[in-house]
């Protein structure tokens, strides 16, 4: 969308054909051809993006390796010779990092991507040359270079979720948790990725291990990053698994309610995603998960006792949630299924296996376990696999350090 314009552009996706425009509906733009033989091909693009206030084009058929700048009000030709840029080697996304708002303007980069490099644009493209990032970080997946309040993210060549700030040079690993699955990704299907940002979540579809179609998806919790929380810990929730979408969409016009869209590669069919109603493939419901960080309270070498959780709900509608506890890495497991019925929007409260709370002490004999759960290390993995939508907040954990004994 090109709202200096008023106009919308459909890029080829193979850089082989004119840029598509809104102006006559579904038409090719045969006119978008620079004076030969500066700039040939300018017209054609397989990806794009909208920076100071030009339209940026790049990956072309004969020129691979250069984007093409637009003139500032017209998408009727480029009449500027100088008006692209190169890299070091051929374009495989193109981006913009909206990175911090002024009291004047919007802070951003144009951010441009090799299969094994990552460039950036900061000011005027026309007098601004790109200035290499890494020689390292690249990225084969462009459908998964999304801007986000915390900044923009995008899955890369060495299969780790970055997150880009003011400063590019210094990309933040996110993916370390899902690193397992992003590596099974085939390295033909890197480019088939998808993401969006979607109520706080950067969400991501990938294949399975070995597989062809986006048919896992991932959400990263990015709330923490937002509000600024120092030494934060981004929470995946995942894997959710069913139907395949090459493509996702958020609808932001004036007159949409930020609605999430999917596009189906098999079918051609578009999906309207919603968690509470349609994330259902026929009668397969999509399972979430969402894995608690590895608790050592500070003292990874000693036992302790994990005495009791606590999960506040949202009573909004019926569903149930499987509770599973591990510890020591998975060394054991205790699991619990809460399930609950719908009453109104009242929030209330599970207590798992507690049997005191409050005080100073710990008295073991009160405790209603019937599982007792000891562990140097504890994580909690909680799995929705109902329809039913449902919100959780202030969940706890009670732990007592079992004394040495010589």
């Amino acid at each position: 969308n090109w709202p200096l314009l008023g106009k919308v552009y459909a890029l080829s996706g193979d850089g082989s054909v004119p840029i598509a425009i809104s102006s006559t509906p579904f038409t090719t733009k045969a006119d978008m051809a620079a004076p030969a033989p500066q700039l040939p091909d300018a017209r054609f693009g397989q990806f794009g993006a909208i920076f100071y206030t030009r339209l940026i084009t790049a990956r072309t058929p004969t020129n691979p390796a250069y984007y093409y700048m637009f003139d500032v009000a017209s998408d009727t030709a480029i009449t500027n010779a100088t008006q692209f840029g190169r890299i070091f080697e051929p374009i495989t996304a193109l981006g913009v990092n909206a990175f911090a708002t002024s009291s004047s303007a919007l802070q951003e980069m144009l951010m441009v991507f090799g299969a094994h490099s990552m460039w950036y644009v900061a000011g005027d493209p026309t007098t601004t040359a790109p200035q290499r990032a890494s020689a390292a970080i690249g990225c084969k997946s462009p459908k998964t270079f999304v801007n986000t309040p915390a900044g923009a993210m995008f899955l890369a060549s060495d299969r780790m979720v970055y997150l880009l700030n003011s400063d590019p040079k210094f990309p933040q690993k996110l993916g370390i948790r899902i690193y397992p699955d992003l590596t099974a990704i085939a390295e033909t299907q890197l480019i088939n990725c998808s993401a969006v940002y979607h109520d706080g979540f950067y969400k991501l579809r990938i294949p399975t291990s070995g597989g062809t179609v986006n048919a896992v998806e991932w959400w990263a919790d990015l709330l923490p990053l937002v509000l600024g929380v120092p030494d934060t810990e981004v929470e995946w929730y995942g894997p959710m698994v069913n139907f395949s979408l090459l493509s996702l969409l958020v609808q932001d016009g004036p007159n949409d309610a930020l609605e999430l869209l999917g596009g189906d590669n098999t079918a051609g069919t578009v999906w309207k995603l919603a968690q509470a109603a349609v994330y259902v493939d026929g009668a397969t419901t999509i399972t979430g998960q969402a894995f608690t960080p590895e608790y050592t309270e500070g003292d990874p070498l000693r036992q302790k006792i994990w005495g009791g959780f606590t999960f506040g709900f949202l009573q909004n509608a019926s569903g149930s949630l499987q509770v599973d506890i591990l510890t020591d890495a998975g060394a054991a497991v205790s699991s619990k299924t809460f399930t609950w019925t719908q009453s109104g929007s009242l929030w209330d409260v599970f207590l798992w296996d507690v049997g005191l709370w409050a005080g100073s002490g710990f008295v073991e004999q009160v405790q209603n376990w019937d599982t007792r759960i000891v562990g140097r290390s504890m994580q909690e993995q909680l799995t929705h696999a109902a329809a039913a939508d449902y919100q959780l907040r202030d969940y706890g954990r009670k732990y007592a350090v079992v004394p040495r004994m010589l």
